[in-house]
C-alpha cells in the first residue's frame, strides 16, 4: 500500500476526521431531542433496566413476561447510558454520544482491518469513511441502533480473524470472543449473518492456498470456543425465550415482507431492508427514504459502480476477497426474493423461514455489512492505485472521494438522520412524573392498567416508542402495544379488554371488574395520546365513558385539562370528531382511576364456588360486563378440562356458575395493528387461508371436541382464498357474506391489493341441478374497481363469463349455466377494469353482494362450545349462564361493514331448565325518525345526515339546544335539505338560521327556502367561515312570511372545508352543521324516555318469537348507548338440548340486539365461606415465599401474573405442586391445603437458574479472554503486501488449461444457473466467458467488467423510471422496479466469476 505522509495519510488526522465526523453532526442534529432509539427506559432510568436486564422473567411488563433479548442489555449499551446517567449528561447527548460512537466503532474498526492487511496511507481514510457512513445505517440509527452493533463490529472481527490465522496462540480468538459479546447480545440474528464474514474469509485463504487447512480449522476452532463461551449468556437466553414465552418472531413482520424489498440494486447501494420503504399516516418511518428514493438515488448507486470500476481496473492483495465478500453479502441479502418465485436455494431457505429457526434469520438484508465491507475496500484500492500511479493525484481524489463519500448520507448533514416522527422533547412532561410518584406510592400488592393501547407510544408531546410511565416508576404496569407480551392467555386477555376500547365496543362496566381480576389497584388513562398516528380513541370520547365508570374512587388527574388535537399532518376530522358535542369535557392528560376493593396480585381464591366459563378472553370481558365475576371466585375456563371431562365433575358444581358463552371463536388473528385483528368465525371444517403468512393464531386453550364456537352452514358452505385487505381482519367483509341472501352485505376481497386469481367457493349440501346464477357484485363506500372477467368452476370444468353493467345493480347478472348436476361452484376473479397496476394504493376492493345459487338457499347460525354441557351429568343445581354478544363495528366508522347484522347463535342447554331474559339493545344507525319523533309532532326529515349519528339527525335543527346539529354527511353538502312537517299551517316569518363556524364544517353560502307551494324565495349567506367566540353564526332568512305546512330548506351553495380522510389521504369535503332553524311555531319536542313497546319481530327462540321491550332514556338511545332489553311475558322454558336464538337485523327493525342473558338461578346458594390469610414473607422476580393461614379445606393460591410453566410451587415439605394451572384467564394458580395450621410455600421461576448459570459461565470466561488479550502473544504474523496497481481490464492472461479452465467454467456456470433458473443461457453465459477468461482467450477482467455493466443498466433504468413516472416511496417501491432485479442479480454472478479468476489468479501468481 502506498506510504505517502502527507496529512491526509497520517494517523492521528485521520482518526480526527473519523471523529468529528462520527460526533459532530450527530450533536447538531435536533438538539435538546430524544429519538425513540432502542428502549426508552435507556433514557427514563438506565440503572432501573440493567438491574432488571439479568432476569428473563420480567414480573413488572405485560401481567409478567419472558422478555426478548433483554438481557443483552446488560452490555455494553446499558452501562453507556448508565454512566451517562451517572456523569449527568441530558438523555440527548448521551444518545448521540452512544450513536457516534457505534460509527466511530464502525470506521476505526474498518481502518484497523486494513492496517492489519497492511494498508498505508489516505487509501484508509476513504475505506473508514465509506464503511462508517453507509446508508445501511439509516435502516436502524434512529429506531433500532442496536442491531449496528455487529455492523460496527465486523471488521474488527475481520482483523482478528486475518491476525489469529497468521499468529499461533489464543490471543486474537480471545479478542473475537470478547468483540462477539460486546456486539451480539442484543440481536443474534445480526450477529450470526455477519459472522458469516470472518468464516468466508477463512474458507476463501485456504482456497486460494495462503493458509493450510490445518491452520484455518485450528483458527475457526479457537474462535469459535471464545464466541460460544462468551456468548453462551444471550444463548441461553434466547433457549428460554424460546421455550418459556410468546412465539414474538412469529408476531412480527414475516419473511415475505421482508423478501418484497430485498431487490439486487436496492442491496447494492446498501438498502433493501423493508422497513426503510414504510409509510406511516403522518409521513415515512424512516424520513430519509424520500430524499433515497428521489434526488439522491444516482449518487447512492454512483459509489458503489465506481467500486465495481475499480475491482476492473486495480490489482491489489485481497481483491478477490472484497469480491467474494460483497458476492456472499449481497446473496445473502437477496434470500429468496422473489418471494413467488426464488432460486432453488432461495427456495430452501424460504421454506426454512417457516419454522422458528429459520424465521430468526429472517433479515437477510442484515448481511449487508459484507458487501458494504468489500465495496469500501475497493474504493481504498482505487485510491491508492492512483497514488501509485500518479502520486500528486492521490490527496485530491482521497478528499474529493471523501465528500462524495459524506454526501451519500446527506440525512447526516441535513438534520434529518433522527427522524422528526419518532423524537421528544428532553424533559418528559412533569404530570407524567407527578403521576409516577402518586402510583408507586401506593405499593406494589397491586399493579397498574393503562388505557388505551396504542401501537407504539407515540404522545402529543412527543413519541418515545416505549410507554414512558415504566421509565418513571417501580410498580408493575400492563398497557397494550403492538407486540403481545405475557403468555397466549394474558396476551389474549389483554387483547380482548383494549380492542372493545379501540374498536367502540367498550362497555364502562367492565372496567373495575377486569382490573379487580388482573391485580390492578388503578387504571391510568394517558389522554395525551397522538390519536390519529394509530386512530387509538379520541380522548374526550373515551373520557366520556371512564368518567362515570362504577367500582372507581374519584378520578385524579394530572396537568391541566385541555382539547388534544390532531396535527395538520393527518387532522382526522370524521365522524367521531362531527358527532361529538362542542361542549364535551376534556380530561386531564394524566388520569388515575383507584380501583375500590382492588384485588392484589398473590391472592387466595374459593375452590368450592368457581365461575367456570365456556369460551375464552373475551367471553371473560363479557362476564365482567354483566357482573358475573366475583373476588375471591376463581375462574376457570372448561376448554381447559377439555381433554379430561372428570375434571368438570370433579367441581362443587352445586355452587358454580356455569357461563356459556358464543366465545372461543375459531378465527384468525392478525398482529400488525391493534385494531381490527380478528376474523371471522369459521366453520369447524374450515382450513386457514393458504398462504397468509401475516395470520398467526396464539393457542390459549386445548382444543377438543365441543371448544369451539364455530360456524355452522346449511345449503351452501362458503370458503374464499381471501376477504377484506392484507393488513387488518374485517369480518364485515367474510365470504358467507355473498350468499346470505342479504344486498346490504358481501364478500370483499383485495382492497388496496390485486384481485386477479382470487376465488370464492360454494360447495351444496347435496349435488343439485344448477341451470343458473344471479351475481351482483359488491358496492362499498368509494367503489372504483369492478371484476369484468370470471371464470365459474363447475365440479371438474369451468366457463368463462363476462360481467357487465347489470352486475352491478339490482337484481344483477344472470350468469347461464349448462343445468346440470354440480356440488361444488367456484368464481374466480379473472380481470377488472383498472387492468393490472403498479400500486393499489386508493383502489378498493372487488366481491359480490349476492350470489343466488338456482333452487339452493344457504342458512348460518353461530354454534357455541359444547365441552361444558357434554361433561354435565345430572343436574347438581348449578347456576347457568348463557350470554351471548352480537359481533359488531362501530358505525361512525362506516368504512367497516358489520360482522353481523343480527345474531344467530345455536346454544346447548344441559338441563330443563327456566331462564329469565335480559340483555342491551341499541337503536340502529340506519333507524327511522319515527322511532324517536315524538308522537304529538312536529316531524323534521332530512335527505341524509352524517353517517352513524342519531344526534346529527334534522330534529336537531329544532330542538334549541345549541350543542346538538343537523349535519350532512361528509362529502359535498350542495343539494342536501332539511324539513320540518307540522300537522296544520303554520304562519313562517322572521325566520334565521344558526349554523357552526367552527373551521370543522362547511358553511352554507346560498339557501333555497321552500312551503307546500313550492319555492318562497333564497337566501344570500355571507359564509362565514369561523366565530372565534363561541364557533356559531345566527344569519336571518329573509323571505317573505307565508303559510304552509312544511318548511324546507335546501342547501344551493356552500363555502368548502376540506379535511384529509385517514384512510385514502384524498380530501373529503366537511359537511353543513345547522344549529337551530328558529321558525317561529313550536318546535318537536323531545320525549325524554325511550320505550319501543312490546316487540315480537326482534328476537325469535327456536323459531318462535318472543315478546321483549326495549327502554332506556332518550339521551343514551340517540347516543347508541346499551338499552335495556326486558321480556314481556313469563320466563322462558327450555329443554336440555339445542336451542337457536335469531335477532332481526337492526337496519329492518331499527334495532340492533347487542346482547342476551339467560340466567337460570342455583338450587341454592350457601354464600361464600372466609378465605384463610395470606402473607408474603420474601419477594424478588423470579422468587416468593408466602404463608398461608390455616384451613380445613383446599383452597387456590393464585399468582396473578402470566401462566407460565417455569413458575414451580413447592410446600415446607419440599413437595413439588406440579406445574400451574390456568386460573382467572390468564393468572397461574395451585390447589393448596395448607391444613390446621399455618403453611409456608415457596414460588420460583425455575428457568432464572440456568440463565445465572450461563451469565456467571459467560463473565467467567470473558474474564478468562480478557487476561489471553492481555497477556497472550501478539500478532507477530506479516501482512502479506501487495500494493494496488491499475491493470489492463482487456488483456488476455491464460491462468489454467483448457480443462481445468473448463472445469472452473462449469462450476461457475452451474452455480449462476442455481442462483438465476429462470435465465439458464445466461447463468451458463457467465460459466463461458469465466472459462475462457481463465484460459486466456478473452479478457481477464471481462466479468468484472459485465458486471459494472449490468449494475449500471439496473441503477440508470431505475433512475430514469423513477424520474419518468415519480413512483411513490411506500413498501412496494422497491417493487416498481421488480424487471430489473433480475440485472442485478448478473451483475452479483459476474462478480462472483470475477472473485474466483482473482482467486486463482492469486495462485498463479505465487
Amino acid at each position: 500500500m502506498t506510504t505517502h505522509t502527507t496529512p491526509f495519510g497520517r494517523d492521528a488526522f485521520q482518526r480526527l476526521v473519523l471523529t468529528m465526523v462520527a460526533y459532530l453532526p450527530l450533536l447538531a442534529n435536533d438538539m435538546g431531542r430524544v429519538a425513540a432509539d432502542t428502549k426508552a427506559y435507556l433514557y427514563l432510568d438506565p440503572g432501573r433496566l440493567l438491574a432488571r436486564a439479568p432476569y428473563m422473567w420480567h414480573p413488572e411488563v405485560a401481567l409478567g413476561t419472558v422478555t426478548h433479548q433483554n438481557i443483552g442489555y446488560l452490555w455494553p449499551v446499558g452501562p453507556f447510558f448508565w454512566f451517562g446517567e451517572a456523569l449527568g449528561l441530558p438523555d440527548w447527548i448521551a444518545q448521540r454520544l452512544w450513536l457516534g460512537s457505534v460509527l466511530l466503532a464502525a470506521g476505526l474498526g474498518m481502518r484497523w482491518f486494513l492496517r492489519t492487511l497492511g494498508w498505508r496511507g489516505s487509501a484508509l481514510l476513504v475505506s473508514s469513511l465509506a464503511y462508517m457512513l453507509s446508508p445501511y445505517l439509516l435502516n436502524y440509527v434512529d429506531r433500532h441502533s442496536v442491531i449496528l452493533l455487529p455492523w460496527a463490529g465486523l471488521p474488527w472481527l475481520m482483523g482478528l480473524t486475518v491476525r489469529a490465522l497468521r499468529t499461533k496462540g489464543w490471543r486474537h480468538a480471545a479478542v473475537f470472543g470478547l468483540v462477539a459479546l460486546t456486539v451480539g447480545g442484543v440481536n443474534a440474528s445480526s450477529l450470526l449473518l455477519v459472522g458469516i464474514g470472518p468464516l468466508v474469509w477463512l474458507v476463501w485463504c485456504g482456497l486460494e492456498r495462503s493458509a493450510s487447512w490445518s491452520r484455518i480449522i485450528g483458527t475457526a476452532s479457537r474462535i469459535g470456543v471464545a464466541f460460544v463461551a462468551t456468548g453462551v449468556w444471550w444463548m441461553v437466553g434466547l433457549a428460554v425465550q424460546a421455550q418459556y414465552g410468546l412465539p414474538t418472531l412469529r408476531l412480527t413482520e414475516n419473511y415475505k415482507v421482508v423478501s418484497d424489498a430485498a431487490t439486487a440494486p436496492e442491496l447494492f447501494r446498501g438498502l433493501g431492508y423493508w422497513y426503510f420503504y414504510g409509510q406511516g399516516r403522518l409521513g415515512a418511518w424512516i424520513e430519509p427514504a424520500t430524499s433515497y428514493t428521489r434526488w439522491a438515488l444516482p449518487l447512492s448507486f454512483a459509489l458503489p459502480l465506481l467500486a465495481l470500476l475499480v475491482a476492473v481496473v486495480v490489482r491489489f492483495r485481497h481483491r478477490s476477497h472484497a469480491l467474494m465478500l460483497m458476492v456472499v453479502g449481497l446473496l445473502v441479502g437477496i434470500g429468496a426474493h422473489p418471494y413467488d418465485g426464488p432460486s432453488p436455494l432461495g427456495r430452501l431457505f424460504r421454506e426454512w423461514t417457516l419454522s422458528d429457526t429459520g424465521l430468526a434469520l429472517r433479515s437477510t438484508p442484515r448481511a449487508l455489512p459484507l458487501s458494504i465491507l468489500g465495496t469500501s475496500m475497493l474504493l481504498g484500492a482505487g485510491v491508492a492505485a492512483l497514488g501509485r500511479w500518479r502520486p500528486r493525484w492521490e490527496q485530491p481524489a482521497a478528499i474529493g472521494l471523501c465528500l462524495l463519500v459524506v454526501a451519500n448520507l446527506s440525512p447526516l448533514w441535513q438534520g434529518e438522520i433522527l427522524g422528526r416522527l419518532v423524537q421528544r422533547p428532553e424533559e418528559v412532561p412533569s404530570y407524567w412524573h407527578a403521576a409516577a410518584a402518586h402510583l408507586d406510592a401506593q405499593g406494589d400488592a397491586t399493579r397498574v392498567l393503562e388505557i388505551p393501547g396504542s401501537d407504539f407510544a407515540a404522545y402529543r408531546w412527543g413519541n418515545s416508542g416505549d410507554p414512558v410511565l415504566p421509565g418513571l416508576m417501580d410498580r408493575s404496569h400492563v398497557a397494550r402495544e403492538l407486540i403481545p407480551q405475557g403468555s397466549p392467555a394474558s396476551a389474549a386477555l389483554l387483547v380482548a379488554l383494549d380492542a372493545e376500547i379501540q374498536e367502540g365496543r367498550f362497555d364502562p362496566d367492565s372496567l373495575a371488574p377486569m382490573a379487580q381480576l388482573l391485580g390492578a389497584g388503578d387504571v391510568v388513562y394517558r389522554a395525551d395520546l397522538q390519536f390519529e398516528r394509530f386512530r387509538t380513541p379520541r380522548p374526550d370520547d373515551l373520557w366520556a365513558d371512564l368518567r362515570d365508570a362504577p367500582g372507581f374512587e374519584n378520578p385524579i388527574g394530572f396537568g391541566s385539562p385541555a382539547a388534544n388535537v390532531a396535527g395538520p399532518e393527518r387532522p382526522l376530522v370524521d365522524q367521531h370528531t362531527l358527532s361529538r358535542s362542542p361542549t364535551a369535557e376534556h380530561p386531564a392528560p394524566a388520569v388515575v382511576l383507584p380501583v375500590s376493593d382492588p384485588q392484589p396480585i398473590l391472592r387466595l381464591a374459593d375452590p368450592t364456588r368457581p365461575i367456570v366459563l365456556a369460551g375464552d378472553a373475551v367471553g371473560l370481558l363479557a362476564a365482567a360486563g354483566e357482573g358475573l365475576l366475583e373476588p375471591g371466585r376463581p375462574i376457570l375456563f372448561s376448554a381447559s378440562f377439555s381433554d379430561d371431562a372428570a375434571a368438570i365433575q370433579g367441581l362443587n358444581l352445586a355452587q358454580s356458575r356455569l357461563v356459556l358463552t358464543d366465545t372461543n371463536r375459531k378465527d384468525a388473528h392478525r398482529w400488525g395493528t391493534i385494531r381490527e385483528t380478528t376474523g371471522y368465525t369459521e366453520r369447524l371444517d374450515e382450513t386457514p387461508t393458504a398462504g397468509d403468512l401475516s395470520e398467526h393464531r396464539l393457542p390459549v386453550l386445548p382444543e377438543h371436541t365441543g371448544t369451539r364456537t364455530v360456524a355452522r352452514q346449511e345449503g351452501i358452505r362458503v370458503d374464499a382464498t381471501a376477504y377484506g385487505n392484507p393488513v387488518t381482519f374485517t369480518p364485515g367483509d367474510r365470504p358467507f357474506h355473498a350468499v346470505d341472501g342479504r344486498v346490504d352485505t358481501a364478500w370483499s376481497v383485495g382492497a388496496f391489493n390485486d384481485v386477479v386469481g382470487e376465488r370464492l367457493d360454494l360447495h351444496l349440501d347435496r349435488p343439485t341441478p344448477v341451470g343458473h346464477l344471479l351475481v351482483l357484485q359488491a358496492s362499498s363506500q368509494g367503489q372504483n374497481r369492478w371484476i369484468t372477467d370470471l371464470r365459474v368452476h363447475l365440479n371438474d370444468r369451468w366457463i368463462d363469463v363476462i360481467l357487465d353493467t347489470s352486475s352491478r345493480t339490482m337484481p344483477g347478472q344472470r350468469v347461464n349455466l349448462p343445468g346440470e348436476e354440480v356440488s361444488d361452484i367456484g368464481l374466480e376473479v379473472l380481470g377488472t377494469d383498472v387492468g393490472v397496476l403498479n400500486h393499489y394504493a386508493g383502489v378498493t376492493g372487488v366481491g359480490f353482494a349476492e350470489v343466488m345459487v338456482d333452487g339452493v338457499t344457504a342458512d348460518e347460525t353461530i354454534f357455541l362450545p359444547t365441552d361444558l354441557t357434554d361433561a354435565m351429568g345430572a343436574d347438581a343445581g348449578s347456576e347457568i349462564v348463557v350470554l351471548l354478544t352480537r359481533q359488531r363495528s362501530n358505525p361512525l366508522d362506516p368504512i367497516r361493514e358489520q360482522p353481523e347484522r343480527a345474531m344467530d347463535r345455536t346454544v346447548t342447554i344441559p338441563w330443563n331448565r327456566t331462564f329469565l331474559l335480559r340483555g342491551d339493545a341499541r337503536l340502529s344507525a340506519t333507524a327511522a325518525d319515527d322511532l324517536i319523533d315524538h308522537p304529538s309532532g312536529p316531524f323534521a326529515r332530512s335527505s341524509g345526515s352524517l353517517a352513524g349519528d342519531l344526534r346529527s339527525r334534522a330534529r336537531a335543527a329544532f330542538d334549541e339546544n345549541p350543542a346538538t346539529a343537523w349535519q350532512t354527511p361528509i362529502g359535498d353538502p350542495v343539494g342536501h335539505s332539511l324539513t320540518v312537517f307540522h300537522a296544520e299551517a303554520q304562519q313562517f316569518s322572521d325566520l334565521s338560521l344558526t349554523y357552526r363556524a367552527d373551521s370543522l364544517h362547511s358553511v352554507p353560502t346560498k339557501l333555497l327556502l321552500v312551503g307546500d307551494g313550492g319555492p318562497v324565495g333564497t337566501v344570500e349567506l355571507p359564509g362565514t367561515p369561523r366565530n372565534p367566540a363561541n364557533g356559531i353564526i345566527t344569519v336571518d332568512l329573509s323571505v317573505p312570511p307565508f303559510t304552509s305546512r312544511t318548511l324546507t330548506i335546501e342547501i344551493l351553495e356552500v363555502a368548502k372545508r376540506q379535511t384529509m380522510n385517514w384512510y385514502s389521504g384524498l380530501p373529503d369535503i366537511l359537511p353543513v352543521a345547522i344549529v337551530e332553524v328558529h321558525d317561529g311555531p313550536n318546535t318537536a319536542p323531545v320525549r325524554p324516555w325511550y320505550d319501543s313497546g312490546c316487540r315480537d319481530d326482534l328476537l325469535k327462540v327456536d323459531g318462535h318469537p318472543v315478546e321483549i321491550r326495549i327502554s332506556g332514556s332518550i339521551s343514551d338511545a340517540l347516543a347508541r348507548r346499551p338499552l335495556k332489553i326486558n321480556p314481556c311475558g313469563p320466563a322462558l322454558r327450555l329443554a336440555d338440548g339445542e336451542h337457536r336464538l335469531a335477532g332481526t337485523a337492526g337496519v329492518e327493525s331499527g334495532v340492533d340486539i347487542d346482547r342476551i342473558v339467560l340466567t337460570s338461578a342455583p338450587t341454592a346458594d350457601p354464600g361464600a365461606d372466609p378465605l384463610p390469610t395470606i402473607t408474603t414473607i420474601h419477594t424478588s422476580r423470579t422468587d416468593l415465599t408466602v404463608e398461608v393461614g390455616r384451613s380445613d379445606t383446599p383452597v387456590w393460591l393464585v399468582l396473578g401474573q402470566s401462566l407460565n410453566d417455569g413458575w414451580s410451587l413447592q410446600d415446607e415439605a419440599g413437595m413439588d405442586h406440579g406445574p400451574p394451572t390456568l386460573v382467572d384467564g390468564y393468572a397461574n394458580g395451585w390447589l393448596i391445603n395448607p391444613g390446621q395450621t399455618a403453611a409456608t410455600y415457596r414460588l420460583r421461576w425455575l428457568p432464572q437458574r440456568t440463565v445465572w448459570a450461563a451469565l456467571y459461565l459467560s463473565l467467567a470466561t470473558a474474564l478468562i479472554c480478557l487476561a489471553v488479550a492481555i497477556r497472550g502473544r501478539m500478532d507477530t504474523g506479516s501482512p502479506d503486501i501487495e500494493r494496488p496497481e491499475f491493470v489492463n481490464p482487456i488483456r488476455r492472461r491464460c491462468l489454467l488449461g483448457q480443462r481445468p479452465a473448463l472445469a472452473i467454467g462449469l462450476a461457475v456456470g452451474a452455480f449462476a444457473v442455481l442462483n438465476l433458473p429462470a435465465w439458464p443461457i445466461t447463468g451458463a453465459g457467465i460459466g463461458v466467458v469465466t472459462a475462457l477468461g481463465l484460459w486466456g482467450r478473452l479478457p481477464h477482467r471481462l466479468t468484472s467488467t459485465l458486471a459494472v455493466a449490468f449494475m449500471s443498466v439496473a441503477a440508470g433504468l431505475i433512475a430514469i423510471e423513477q424520474i419518468r413516472f415519480r413512483h411513490p416511496r411506500d413498501f412496494v417501491w422497491p417493487l416498481f422496479f421488480e424487471q430489473y432485479h433480475v440485472v442485478g442479480v448478473l451483475a452479483i454472478l459476474c462478480l462472483a466469476g470475477a472473485a474466483v479468476e482473482a482467486l486463482l489468479e492469486y495462485r498463479v501468481r505465487r
